[in-house]
């Protein structure tokens, strides 16, 4: 994994500003408030980027910067959308839109999984919670 390049973790504001330099005029104040606690995790050559989700330096990387308990929902071989801890009776939604988005948005041989995932500090582990 390493191989390929090291893990890019950003807010989802921060990786739209990177391709989009009249981000401010996409979007309004309020949307904008709603995506500050969602985060892009891939590498830096966003190709294969989902299989950071697997290395334990990056895990513990995230936990230092967003908390323990926090949720990962897969969005395609090249990255995966990272929550921070959230109450656990949303989970059922976050699949919901998990299955939405990859039956509509993603290519059949990119999808990674229908279920979303929560990190755990204490046990350096990815569980399906939903």
């Amino acid at each position: 994994m390493r191989a390929d390049e090291e893990a890019d973790f950003a807010a989802l504001e921060t990786v739209i500003k990177r391709n989009f330099s009249d981000f401010d005029f996409l979007l309004r104040d309020r949307e904008r408030e709603k995506d500050r606690d969602m985060y892009i995790l891939t590498n830096r050559c966003k190709r294969f980027g989902a299989a950071e989700m697997l290395d334990k330096n990056t895990l513990r990387m995230i936990t230092g910067q967003i908390g323990d308990g926090f949720i990962v929902l897969p969005s395609s071989e090249d990255e995966t959308i990272v929550l921070p801890p959230k109450d656990g009776t949303e989970y059922e939604a976050l699949v919901e839109m998990v299955r939405d988005i990859n039956d509509t948005e993603v290519d059949a041989d990119e999808r990674l999984s229908y279920h979303v995932y929560v990190y755990s500090k204490d046990e350096e582990m990815l569980k399906i919670v939903a």
